[in-house]
């Protein structure tokens, strides 16, 4: 099975390169490194890595928009620029969590939760995401980086999201968001994870954590294709 970790926070090469071994060991095919706009390397960075490590590695660009306006106009111009690199963002302002699902153009909502006394989700985003393909992404790091009263807040906050899931069939994925290698997991560890604190079927896991993934990588390499939504050039 090829397992995709889809958020690897970037540093520097030594550090990003030590990471991508350690996600091979565990047993990923590829895995997804996150730079901000203000250190991200040229393209040539992440071939260097990919071919060095001898896994796929997929550049991401987490953007940090301060409102609708913002968002739109930073989504087009790295969009437009890098048609093959994920474009994830900053999620935690309520504003900015609705805009980002209504894009077509955003690949995933990052914690919606973070900051907040709430999911930072309800049905009206939850519908948005479901048509317009964007992803929520929850972070195991939040987690394994909490304990007591805001750790059980948190595991809240990823049920909401889930019993969302559920209903409205946006793509959830789980991600280590490691920037060490001792931050990152197994898939099956995540599985199990999944499993035990959240009740989730066998089925649900599997879509979370082996074929979501996936499903985001293959559609992001077909966006210049794209006419429509579901409208491609053959």
């Amino acid at each position: 099975m090829k397992f995709y970790e889809l958020c690897i926070v970037g540093s520097d090469y030594d550090s990003d390169l030590q990471l991508l071994f350690e996600s091979k060991r565990l047993g990923y095919t590829g895995a997804c490194i996150k730079y901000s706009p203000n250190n991200l390397p040229e393209k040539s960075y992440f071939k260097d890595l990919e071919e060095e490590v001898g896994i796929k590695v997929i550049p991401r660009i987490e953007l940090k928009p301060e409102n609708f306006p913002d968002l739109r106009k930073k989504v087009n111009k790295y969009r437009d620029k890098y048609k093959d690199y994920l474009i994830s963002i900053h999620g935690g302002t309520i504003k900015v969590n609705r805009a980002a699902c209504e894009n077509l153009r955003v690949d995933i909502l990052s914690h919606p939760y973070r900051g907040r006394r709430d999911p930072g989700m309800d049905h009206i985003h939850a519908r948005a995401a479901s048509r317009n393909n964007v992803a929520i992404e929850l972070s195991l790091r939040d987690l394994i980086m909490s304990w007591s009263n805001v750790r059980a807040k948190l595991m809240q906050h990823f049920r909401d999201i889930i019993k969302l899931h559920r209903k409205f069939k946006f793509p959830l994925i789980v991600s280590s968001e490691a920037k060490s290698p001792y931050d990152l997991r197994k898939p099956k560890d995540i599985m199990s994870i999944l499993e035990c604190c959240f009740d989730l079927s066998k089925e649900e896991i599997i879509n979370i954590v082996l074929k979501t993934p996936i499903d985001i990588i293959k559609f992001n390499e077909e966006r210049p294709k794209m006419v429509v939504l579901g409208v491609k050039v053959l």
